[in-house]
Formats: structure tokens, C-alpha cells, sequence
């Protein structure tokens, strides 16, 4: 359909097989790290083992002169700083620790997404082993296979898992950011359409995932309430009921006194130190209840406000992806209805071409003729 087509926003053309690859990590999430650790990303080529380059989230990283058939290594790392793995390079940075890596195949990028990826979400490989121990055919083998389905998975909500975004280092904009705006040449959106649809089928499913997760956590905070209600209930009638048991024994303890009976008197004045002393426990351990349902009941509250600013960015970036979509599926019927023309066009040029050679035919015109004719035909036929 778009044979011809210019090939500005893919990684490769007929007279090139390098490209300078820019890597954009926008979040990571899923990931155990400690408290004061930053994070941070590193990518290489594999078969380059000094082309490694890292940075903090956010920020872009870029592997010069990358073969298009080679693998690149993303590893997210935690540390006390990005300093260290930049000076000597994360395998003799101890203080740093790996969290996740990822193997992208850009080969299969460029066949299967036209070498760009949009704020896509990619699940991490944790605990099997450094990448950077084994060779590069080794590394890479099974690559392709492995990051389809990782790609797949991205728009899961469990496990670790990162956003990313990968072009050519010359398509980023001046923010260091790859944007998709809707002045871009019908080119350009041809190339990142894939990418487009990935990225929007991936957050429309997180979205639902959300929505459904904030469903059942507020109808399982309101049901916990109602237990922890009832228990208080349930011990505020016990307490009631053990101060009327006091309150027995106390008019007990005055019917023994009248009757001057000693023995009587201390067995009851016992008794009720032992209730008051249970009914002061008993206070306690309501006060504790108290106290622990409400900072439940408070940390329900809040997962649920951020769940819900959760669905509501993940609503309005659906919209704004579905928006960009309708606009793109516009200047795609725009470029059908001009192929359409063009090829009317052509076929009205080829007629008249015939009929000038039926005309010179007629008129005697040498063979010669016919060749001087059919060469400018052939330049404009289209195959």
C-alpha cells in the first residue's frame, strides 16, 4: 500500500545498515529497592562490550553506530549514585545492585514494530544470572521470541516491569523526548503507527485492569469496617456487662459488711479487684482495636485515592491516544484515496501513450519511433 513511502522514521534505509539507537525509560515499577537507593538504567551493545551508557530515569540513552542485526542489554540498577557505574561501569560497581534486564532484539524491532517503540510497557528479567558473563551469541540467543512475549506481558500490573521508549537518536526532540505530535508528515505517522497501537492497547487494558482492582478494594475496605465495628460493638457490651457484674458485687460487698461477716467481706473484695482489673484490660485491648482499625481503615482510604488518580491519568492518556489514532486512521484514507488517483492517472497517461503509437503508426512512422515513445512509458509505469 505505501510502496515508495519515505523511511525518515524508521531505524534503517536502502543505503545504511547503522543507526545511532536513543533508549528512554520513562518508569519503572515492580522493583525491590531500598530506601536512599536511586535508580537508574544502563544499555549496550552486545557486541560491543565499551559501548554501555547509563542514565537516570526519565533521561535518554543513546548507543552510537548499532548494527540494526545486533541485541541491545538494558539493565536496571539501585545504588547510592549514578557516579560509580559510569566510571568504572556496573560490573566493578559493588555498591550497585542489578534489579532487572532486558534483551531487545533490534532486528525484530524493525521487522515487526518499523524500529520504533511508544511508552510500551516491557516485563524485567530478575535473578537468572549476569548477561554480561556470557558471550554475545549466547546472550542473544532466543532474543526475539523472548521479547514478543515480554512485550505482550508489559500490560500486566504484577511483577517487575518497565515503560520505554526506543527510536533513532536524530527523531528525539529537543526535550529529549520522542513525541508523536499530529503535525508530523504522513510518513512519519505511517512508521509509528505500530508503535502507536501498542502502546495504546497496552494502557487501555491497564486502565480496565485498574479500574477493577479500585472496584474490589473499596468494597473489601468497607467490609473490613463493618467487622472491626462489630467487634468493638461486641466488646462494648462485654465491658457493660462486666461493669454490672461490679456493680453486683459492690452491693454485695454492703449486705456483707452489715452482716459483719469478715470472711465474706475479703472474698468479695477479691472478686471485684479481679473483675476491675479484667475490665481494665479489657479497656485496653478496645483502645488498641480502636486504634488499629482506624489506621486500617485510613490506609484503605488512601490506596484508594491513589488508585483512583491511577485510573484517572490512565483515562485521560487513553483518550489522548485514542484522539492521535482517529487522526492517524484520517491521513491514512487521505493517503489511499491519492494512491487511487495516481493510479487513474497512470492509466489515462498509458492511453494516450498507446494511441499516440496507433497515430504514428498509421501515419508511417518508422519502429524507431515506437522505442523513443515506449522508454518515457516505461520510466512512469508503476509496478
Amino acid at each position: 500500500l505505501f510502496a515508495g513511502a519515505s523511511r525518515e522514521g524508521c531505524f534503517f534505509d536502502a543505503k545504511s545498515t547503522m543507526a545511532d539507537v536513543a533508549v528512554l525509560c520513562h518508569e519503572a515499577r515492580g522493583l525491590e529497592s531500598s530506601n536512599g537507593e536511586q535508580v537508574f538504567v544502563s544499555v549496550r551493545d552486545l557486541k560491543r562490550p565499551l559501548s554501555e551508557e547509563t542514565c537516570a530515569l526519565g533521561t535518554a540513552c543513546q548507543v552510537k553506530g548499532a548494527s540494526l542485526d545486533t541485541t541491545l542489554l538494558l539493565r536496571v540498577w539501585a545504588g547510592k549514585s549514578q557516579s560509580q557505574p559510569n566510571k568504572q561501569g556496573p560490573r566493578h560497581s559493588t555498591p550497585s545492585r542489578v534489579l532487572g534486564e532486558l534483551t531487545i532484539p533490534l532486528a525484530w524491532l524493525v521487522t515487526h514494530a518499523r524500529g520504533v517503540l511508544y511508552q510500551s510497557w516491557v516485563t524485567l528479567d530478575v535473578g537468572r544470572g549476569s548477561v554480561l558473563d556470557e558471550s554475545s551469541e549466547s546472550a542473544a540467543f532466543g532474543a526475539n521470541s523472548s521479547f514478543d512475549r515480554r512485550l505482550e506481558d508489559g500490560d500486566s500490573l504484577e511483577g517487575p516491569r518497565i515503560c520505554i521508549s526506543l527510536c533513532r537518536a536524530t527523531e528525539l526532540g529537543p526535550n529529549g523526548r520522542l513525541v508523536l505530535t499530529t503535525d508530523a508528515s504522513a510518513d512519519s505517522k505511517v512508521d509509528r503507527w505500530a508503535a502507536l497501537l501498542t502502546s495504546q492497547r497496552q494502557h487501555a487494558a491497564m486502565s480496565v485492569a485498574l479500574h477493577e482492582q479500585a472496584t474490589q478494594g473499596a468494597h473489601g475496605g468497607a467490609q473490613a469496617e463493618e467487622r472491626l465495628r462489630s467487634l468493638v460493638s461486641s466488646r462494648a457490651q462485654e465491658i457493660e456487662e462486666l461493669r454490672r457484674q461490679l456493680q453486683s458485687g459492690a452491693a454485695a460487698a454492703e449486705v456483707a459488711e452489715r452482716m459483719n461477716d469478715a470472711g465474706q467481706l475479703e472474698e468479695s473484695s477479691r472478686a471485684n479487684k479481679s473483675r476491675q482489673a479484667e475490665v481494665e484490660s479489657l479497656k485496653a485491648e478496645l483502645d488498641r482495636l480502636s486504634i488499629e482499625a482506624n489506621s486500617k481503615i485510613d490506609a484503605a482510604n488512601e490506596r484508594i485515592r491513589s488508585l483512583r488518580r491511577d485510573r484517572d491519568e490512565a483515562n485521560g492518556e487513553v483518550q489522548r491516544l485514542r484522539q492521535e489514532s482517529s487522526h492517524v486512521d484520517r491521513e491514512t484514507d487521505n493517503l489511499r484515496e491519492d494512491y487511487r488517483q495516481l493510479a487513474d492517472q497512470k492509466e489515462a497517461l498509458l492511453e494516450i501513450v498507446e494511441d499516440l503509437h496507433r497515430t504514428c503508426l498509421g501515419a508511417g512512422v518508422e519502429a524507431a519511433g515506437r522505442n523513443s515513445i515506449d522508454s518515457p512509458a516505461d520510466k512512469f509505469r508503476f509496478d
